[in-house]
């Protein structure tokens, strides 16, 4: 086809070739065509990001409930422990049933946990939240070790209804009671007349006045004044101190322990022998001279009893005094297995060494000059007349001499599922 040229005054010469003007409109058809696509694949990309947007929201949704249930969780879950540590550590534990008392003890089998599960204490509440609507409190329940001189306590801390409950479990065990482990204890005065060498310590909830061997080991303290020799104490001795004004200690009655423990109505067997009185006026009274091992046996005298002998492992139990004439000895493991213990006072005569847990309601005196070792404990003076050396031992292994339950430790326990 020919192009065709046109002339216009004024204007610039340009041709118009219609083949041209056709293949021009044939590719503005074909861009529009181009344009349809672009839009669809636009709308097919806006589809899928508002897919994806709405998935991440679900995603972002279902993280934020979760992480709040977790959150929620977790604080109940801290809550019961610390409501558990609370319920462990508080005092009033030991007023519990099976907590304060050795019988329980002595009753667990071996091999037996948690004996008591039954045993709670529900009353107890420590906080609330502010609408009180969901209570933080602790339960107890009490058990058995595997061992029979431990007992444990569980303490489950709650919050609301069960949920986030957390267990402790506290453990215990029987430990004598501080006045035997003191050494020299009374709750009186104590004095020494002669010279005395001392390896443990002495205390008096009235006055002490010793005369003691420079190469003693010793703390001597007293709730009055207490002194060495004729001058008070100024530090001449390397091993030992003295206080004066120092705290009173506690020291336990030989006549509750036998009303507590029932020892006037136990029956006589093999293991609790009965002694007989015999003699008249100041004589009277039960004699007992031992010898050996006897066997872990408790005498019980229902008056005065005069010890003779050499013995050990074995107990006496004197509703009077108590004479020690004889010899009572540690055991073969150097431990102390022999107790005397006197609702009036004891005596020691002679140049016998004793060992044992000593204990008087009323005085206890020592003439001659001996070894006492082991514990001497009395309600009234300790007075000793001759050359005395006293060695504390606190290797105790004498079952009735009286003990109390001490808390141990804790630790959360984890049950496997």
């Amino acid at each position: 086809m020919q192009s065709s040229i046109l002339w216009l005054p004024g204007a610039k010469r340009f041709s118009l070739d219609f083949e041209s003007l056709c293949m021009t409109r044939r590719m503005r058809g074909g861009g529009v065509k181009t344009q349809g696509k672009q839009r669809g694949a636009v709308l097919v990309v806006t589809l899928v990001m508002l897919v994806m947007a709405l998935m991440l929201g679900l995603s972002s949704f279902q993280s934020a409930r979760l992480e709040e249930s977790m959150s929620g969780n977790y604080r109940s879950s801290t809550q019961a422990l610390m409501a558990a540590e609370y319920g462990a550590s508080d005092n009033d534990i030991y007023s519990l049933q099976g907590v304060g008392n050795l019988d329980f003890i002595s009753t667990c089998d071996s091999g037996v946990d948690y004996a008591l599960p039954d045993e709670w204490d529900e009353d107890v509440q420590i906080v609330y939240d502010q609408d009180q609507s969901t209570s933080l409190g602790y339960r107890y329940s009490v058990g058995c070790r595997e061992f029979d001189d431990r007992l444990v306590l569980l303490v489950t801390g709650f919050f609301g209804a069960g949920n986030g409950s957390r267990t402790i479990e506290v453990d215990f065990r029987s430990e004598l009671l501080p006045a035997f482990g003191q050494g020299m204890l009374s709750d009186s005065n104590i004095r020494v007349n002669g010279g005395a060498t001392l390896f443990g310590d002495v205390h008096a909830n009235g006055n002490v006045s010793l005369d003691v061997d420079a190469s003693s080991t010793s703390n001597i303290s007293a709730s009055g004044s207490a002194s060495i020799g004729d001058e008070k104490y100024e530090g001449e001795y390397e091993n030992v101190t003295v206080t004066s004004g120092a705290d009173s200690v506690e020291v336990p009655s030989v006549r509750d322990f036998f009303d507590e423990g029932g020892v006037y109505d136990i029956e006589e067997s093999e293991q609790f022998v009965i002694l007989s009185i015999t003699g008249s006026g100041a004589n009277q009274g039960c004699n007992f001279d031992g010898s050996g091992d006897l066997q872990g046996v408790t005498y019980f005298c229902p008056g005065k009893l005069v010890l003779s002998g050499s013995f050990n492992n074995a107990t006496f139990f004197a509703d009077g005094d108590v004479d020690h004439n004889g010899s009572s000895n540690l055991s073969d493991s150097e431990s102390v297995d022999v107790g005397i213990f006197a609702t009036g006072n004891i005596e020691f005569n002679g140049q016998n060494d004793a060992y044992g847990v000593f204990w008087a309601d009323g005085k206890m005196t020592q003439n001659g000059s001996s070894i006492i070792g082991g514990s001497m404990v009395s309600g009234g003076d300790m007075t000793l007349n001759g050359g005395f050396t006293f060695i504390s031992n606190s290797d105790i292994v004498v079952d009735s001499v009286p003990s109390g339950i001490v808390r141990n430790g804790w630790r959360e326990r984890v049950v496997d599922t």
